[in-house]
């Protein structure tokens, strides 16, 4: 006897068939599974309008149906419109109809009369292959994003550089000394930025690799944090105000990866200032608050009075890439974008997670949460 494979939780079905008795019974044996049977349609253009409005996990989809349109040419549309996956079940199995059905890229096909069982196989076999397809075309897209950020990321500074360098060709003998030194400081600046850029390519790079993982070791966080949080004062001067607070639960020994961590403040911390010098928001105070339990630890970051809009997130990795590409547009002069899409991946890599919210009168707050690995007492105390 065969068995029928446990059905997707919950998933939501149309069913496309002009047999109303045949319809019933299909849905009946469907729901007895565990499914959430939507509707039953008869025609083409009901299918269609239904798959666009209630976006049913599945499409069970007969070929002949009522009216002009077949069920053929009604799931290559929503396919194409709104990737849905159909599994076509009809009587029809001679060769031009299965000919023209292979050419829609069904995810499976059965022939009536059928067994339940045979049914929930092809529909379960049809929803895993359609979200691994789905999972591909997501990193297909969040990888064309991430490229497009990339090039815009560099345009800047490359044409900072050519335009510094055609004028120095041009007018270099007119300039005084000082001119001439303004000018070969806006083209080292340039080519640093470059290098840091070549840097986040090379980490964007390791990050897609499948064996990318954190080189973990014990040291001291507050020391780690407090000796950050001076080097940066001391980078920005009197632009910004730095207030670092540790907040301890537990001893401060903590087991990270203290290269990624350095890179993950840099970036949203360098970001929020540079934010903040371009809008001529002058000697801000940036909170920059550490709190630490035996199982989490938390840094929040916040510009006080100061809101940063750019920086919402969407919770997916792929869209906040494509917010963030998105964003660049408005933060030319002032962001650290792809510093902080791959410090967000460093940041997920570890479980962790980045929140950003907006309060009134306190500004924006970027908080990062990163689970703490499990370390021995010795090493905790």
């Amino acid at each position: 006897m065969k068995i029928a494979p446990p059905p997707s939780k919950g998933a939501r079905v149309l069913i496309v068939e002009d047999e109303a008795i045949a319809a019933e019974s299909v849905a009946g044996k469907l729901q007895k599974h565990g499914y959430t049977v939507l509707d039953i349609v008869d025609n083409a253009p009901q299918a269609i309008t239904y798959a666009g409005s209630a976006q049913p996990d599945i499409i069970l989809m007969d070929i002949v149906l009522k009216g002009e349109q077949d069920g053929i040419s009604a799931a290559e549309a929503i396919y194409r419109e709104w990737r849905i996956p159909v599994v076509y079940m009809t009587a029809f199995a001679d060769v031009p109809t299965v000919e023209r059905a292979k050419n829609t890229y069904p995810f499976g096909y059965v022939v009536k009369p059928f067994r339940v069982s045979e049914l929930i196989a092809v529909m379960e076999i049809a929803m895993q292959q359609h979200r691994k397809i789905a999972k591909l075309e997501a990193l297909g897209a969040e990888r064309s994003d991430l490229l497009s950020l990339m090039v815009h990321e560099f345009r800047n500074p490359l044409s900072t550089i050519l335009m510094a360098a055609e004028m120095l060709e041009l007018k270099g003998d007119q300039w005084s000394a000082e001119e001439r030194a303004t000018r070969l400081q806006r083209i080292t600046s340039a080519a640093q930025t470059l290098s840091h850029l070549i840097q986040d390519v090379v980490i964007a790079a390791r990050a897609e690799a499948s064996n990318f993982q954190p080189e973990l070791t014990n040291f001291n966080i507050v020391h780690f944090c407090g000796d950050y949080a001076q080097e940066l004062q001391s980078r920005w001067g009197n632009s910004v105000r730095i207030q670092y607070v540790p907040l301890l639960q537990c001893a401060p020994m903590v087991r990270l990866d203290s290269q990624w961590l350095a890179y993950i403040l840099n970036a949203y911390l360098n970001t929020v200032i540079k934010f903040c010098i371009t809008k001529a928001i002058a000697n801000v105070m940036i909170k920059f608050a550490l709190t630490l339990s035996p199982t989490e630890l938390q840094i929040k970051i916040n510009p006080e009075g100061v809101f940063l809009p750019e920086l919402d997130q969407p919770t997916t990795n792929d869209s906040f890439i494509r917010s963030a590409s998105n964003a660049s547009s408005r933060m030319d002069n002032y962001s650290a974008t792809l510093g902080v899409v791959i410090a967000h991946r460093l940041v997920t890599a570890q479980n962790g997670i980045v929140t950003v919210e907006h309060f009134p009168h306190q500004g924006t707050t970027i908080a990062i949460h990163l689970p703490l690995s499990t370390t021995s007492k010795k090493e905790r105390s």
